[in-house]
């Protein structure tokens, strides 16, 4: 939820006041604004496919900390998906849906009118959901309830 909240705060601010040149080094006109505008619902989409697959995760792992007889096997299956969790939330700050590596054959990005504490945030997420994932496995795969 942290990624997707701080996405669309980004994608707010860029919208509401593009800063600096446009994409081309010009002033922004109404025909790069409404390129911004796309590029903008865009990577919304993107955000949100990204936000959807991390809920899933989410939602396994949840499902996975419930007592069971078998918790060496949840235990096992916790720890993988605690690992595709943060796999997937990597590949999300990595190939973000702000930058042009997403869209192909583009030569703007979304991030470049957006804030300078935009890149910043999305680390200090993963790093978070890293230490507190880790934490919460470690403790879950020696027995303590934590």
């Amino acid at each position: 939820m942290l990624y997707a909240a701080v996405n669309l705060i980004m994608f707010q601010i860029a919208a509401a006041h593009p800063a600096g040149l446009s994409w081309y080094g010009d002033p922004w006109t109404a025909v790069t604004l409404d390129q911004l505008d796309r590029a903008i619902a865009h990577a919304c989409a993107g955000t949100f496919v990204y936000t959807l697959i991390l809920g899933v995760e989410a939602l396994f792992l949840a499902v996975l900390d419930r007592p069971s007889r078998r918790s060496t096997v949840n235990t096992i299956l916790a720890c993988l998906v605690g690992v595709m969790y943060l796999l997937t939330l990597a590949v999300a700050i990595a190939v973000n849906p702000t930058t042009s590596p997403w869209r192909i054959n583009d030569e703007y990005d979304v991030a470049m009118p957006g804030p300078d504490w935009y890149m910043p945030a999305l680390i200090s997420i993963g790093i978070a959901a890293f230490i507190g994932l880790t934490t919460w496995l470690f403790g879950r795969a020696r027995g303590k309830d934590w």
